[in-house]
C-alpha cells in the first residue's frame, strides 16, 4: 500500500512538468509567428524593415553617404600590328643593292617591336661557276702532282673542272689525272689530306702551246662536314714526261693555296683553274644554303620556302623603317619575302583613376 501511493505521486509530478513544457511551447511559437500567406512572408521572399526589425526594436546598420578616394596606379600595354599578306619583294642575298627590305614601325623609340614573323618561298640557288685563276705567267712543270685549292660556302656539288696544261715537247701527247681531295689544318697551313675520288682522265694530243681541258659532268658531292674551313683540292699529275700545268706568279697566293709534292709551305703562286659547283637542290630548303635574316638562321618550311619568327628580339626606329638584311651561305641566292607580320608593344603607360561613390541604401 505505501508502495503504491508512492507511484502516484511519482506521476502527479511527470504529468505537471510535461503541461508547462507545452504551455511554454505554445507560448514562445506565438510571439514569433510569421504569417507565410501574407504579403511580407519569406516565401514571397520579401522584407520590410520597419516591420520585422524596428517592431522588435532592431536597427540596420549605418552607412556613409558617399565615399571618396584615388586608385592606385594601373600597368598598360598597348599593342600595334603590321600585317601584310602580299608583300611580294624579290630579293638576291649576294646583291649589296637588293638584299634589304624595310618594314613600317612607330617613330617612338618606347614602342618596340614584341613579336616578327616572315614568310619567305621561291627560294632559288643556281649553279656557279668560279675562275680560280685565269691569268698566265708560267708553267710548271708536273714532275710529281700539284694541289690547288677552292672553297664553296655549303656543301653542293662539283660539275666541272677546267685546267689550262701544255705539252713541253712538240709532237708529244699527254694525259693528265684530275683528283679531288679534302683538306686539314697542319702546322696553321690549310693542306690537302685524303683523296676522295678521281675524277677524270684528260687527254692532250700533239700539241706544243696551252691548250684548256675541262672533265664535265662530274657531280660530285663536295659535304663541308668532311673538310677544314670548306676548303677542297684539285690534284693534277702527268701521265707520262712532258706535261706542265700553267700558273699566274702571285707572290700573295689569294686566289688559291698551291702545294708541291713534300714541300713544307704552299707556293706563293696561283694554279690556272676554273670549276663549276652546283647546290644540293636549286630550290633548297633554307637550311641547305644558310638563309639568314640578320645573321640568324630562316626556319625550314619545305623546299623552296621557309620563315623567320622572333619574340625576343626587339626592334624599334626613330625614322619609322626597320630594315632586314637577308644572307645565304650560296651564291646568287634570291628569294621573295611574301608576307610579313609584326608586332609593336608600348609598356610604358600608367593610368591614375579618381572616383566618387554615393551612397545608396
Amino acid at each position: 500500500m505505501i508502495m503504491i501511493n508512492s507511484n502516484i505521486k511519482k506521476n502527479k509530478r511527470t504529468l505537471t512538468l510535461l503541461f508547462l513544457t507545452i504551455v511554454m511551447i505554445i507560448t514562445n511559437f506565438n510571439l514569433f509567428l510569421i504569417d507565410f500567406n501574407s504579403e511580407n512572408s519569406f516565401v514571397n521572399n520579401k522584407f520590410d524593415e520597419n516591420k520585422d526589425f524596428q517592431k522588435e526594436n532592431l536597427r540596420a546598420a549605418d552607412y556613409k553617404t558617399s565615399f571618396d578616394g584615388s586608385g592606385e596606379q594601373i600597368n598598360i600595354t598597348l599593342h600595334q600590328s603590321y600585317l601584310n599578306n602580299s608583300f611580294n619583294i624579290e630579293l638576291n642575298a649576294s646583291d649589296p643593292n637588293n638584299n634589304i627590305f624595310s618594314l613600317p614601325c612607330p617613330k617612338n623609340s618606347f614602342f618596340n617591336s614584341s613579336f616578327t614573323n616572315i614568310t619567305i618561298k621561291d627560294i632559288v640557288a643556281p649553279n656557279k661557276s668560279l675562275i680560280i685563276e685565269d691569268d698566265y705567267t708560267w708553267s710548271q712543270d708536273l714532275s710529281s702532282k700539284i694541289w690547288a685549292s677552292f672553297e664553296v660556302p655549303s656543301s653542293g656539288y662539283l660539275e666541272n673542272v677546267s685546267i689550262r696544261v701544255q705539252n713541253s715537247v712538240n709532237n708529244q701527247h699527254e694525259d693528265f689525272n684530275i683528283q679531288l681531295y679534302n683538306s686539314q689544318n697542319v702546322g696553321g697551313y690549310i693542306k690537302y689530306y685524303n683523296p676522295i675520288k678521281n675524277l677524270a682522265t684528260l687527254n692532250l694530243t700533239n700539241n706544243l702551246g696551252p691548250v684548256w681541258l675541262n672533265a664535265t659532268n662530274l657531280h660530285e658531292k663536295l659535304d663541308v662536314s668532311t673538310t677544314y674551313n670548306n676548303t677542297f683540292f684539285i690534284a693534277i699529275s702527268r701521265v707520262w714526261d712532258y706535261g706542265s700545268w700553267d700558273f699566274d706568279d702571285d707572290t700573295n697566293g689569294d686566289d688559291s693555296i698551291v702545294w708541291d709534292f713534300g714541300e713544307s709551305e704552299p707556293e706563293p703562286r696561283d694554279q690556272m683553274l676554273k670549276i663549276a659547283v652546283s647546290p644540293l637542290n636549286n630550290t633548297p630548303k633554307p637550311s641547305d644554303i644558310g638563309l639568314k635574316i640578320n645573321s640568324s638562321n630562316v626556319s625550314d618550311i619545305t623546299n623552296g620556302s621557309g620563315y623567320w619568327s622572333t619574340e625576343n628580339q626587339e626592334f624599334s626606329s626613330g625614322d619609322g623603317d626597320l630594315d632586314f638584311e637577308i644572307s645565304a651561305d650560296w651564291w646568287d641566292v634570291t628569294c621573295n619575302i611574301s608576307q610579313v607580320q609584326i608586332n609593336y608593344t608600348k609598356t610604358d603607360l600608367r593610368a591614375s583613376s579618381e572616383f566618387n561613390i554615393a551612397g545608396s541604401g
